[in-house]
C-alpha cells in the first residue's frame, strides 16, 4: 500500500475512524459490503485518509468473500507517514489470492483495518478520517465517498449492513480493541 500526493483539499464530509490502541494486538475493522460478489483479480483499491491522531499503527485495506476469506494488503501504510490528505492504493492484482483461499472473483465486502501493527506507542485514542474509497478494475468501477451521514452506518454490527455504507464489524475475531466508534463529520480538516 502506498500514499501518494498531499492533496491539502478538504473534504465535503468524511467518515471519522475512532480506534483506541492500547496493546500490539489491537485492531479495528470498518466495511462496506457490495449488493453482490464482484470480481477483484484485477482491481486497485484506493483510499483518501487523513490521519488526525496517529503517533504509532497503521491503516490497511482488505477484501473479503462470501465465505470469509480474508486478504489484507501485505504493506499497510504507517499511520505516522501521512499527513494532510493522502491516497492510500493496493494493486490488489499484483498481490495476487497467494494462500488465503479468497474467491478474488466474488469479493462480497471491502474492508479498513486500522491496528498497532508492530509499535510499542499509540495515539490514544487514534483518529483517521476517511473521505472515500475508489476500486479500479475492468468492470464494474466501484466509488464510494462518504459526503453525507448516510454513507455511514455508526452502530457496531456482527453481521453484514445493506446499503453499501461503512460500517464497524464488532466481532471479536475482527475488532480487538475497545471502545471503538465509527462516525460521520460534515466538516473535515
Amino acid at each position: 500500500m502506498a500514499g501518494s500526493g498531499g492533496g491539502e483539499f478538504p473534504a465535503n464530509g468524511c467518515a471519522s475512524l475512532t480506534v483506541p490502541l492500547t496493546a500490539t494486538t489491537g485492531r479495528a475493522h470498518f466495511v462496506i459490503t457490495l449488493a453482490s460478489g464482484t470480481n477483484f483479480s484485477g482491481a486497485t483499491l484506493s483510499m483518501r485518509v487523513y490521519v488526525k491522531a496517529g503517533v504509532g499503527g497503521a491503516i490497511s485495506n482488505y477484501v473479503q468473500d462470501s465465505t470469509y476469506k480474508l486478504l489484507r494488503d501485505s504493506t499497510p501504510a504507517k499511520l505516522d507517514t501521512l499527513s494532510g490528505w493522502q491516497t492510500v492504493t493496493w494493486d490488489v492484482a499484483a498481490q495476487g489470492a497467494g494462500s488465503t483461499g479468497i474467491a478474488l472473483t466474488a469479493v462480497s465486502r471491502i474492508g479498513i483495518e486500522i491496528s498497532a501493527a508492530s509499535d510499542t506507542a499509540w495515539s490514544n485514542p487514534t483518529i483517521v478520517y476517511i473521505d472515500s474509497i475508489a476500486v479500479t478494475m475492468t468492470s464494474p468501477t466501484l466509488s464510494f465517498a462518504f459526503n453525507t451521514n448516510g454513507t455511514v452506518r455508526s452502530t457496531p454490527s456482527t453481521l453484514d449492513v445493506a446499503g453499501q455504507v461503512l460500517w464497524q464489524n464488532s466481532n471479536t475475531v475482527d475488532t480487538t480493541a475497545s471502545n471503538v466508534a465509527l462516525g460521520w463529520l460534515a466538516t473535515c480538516p
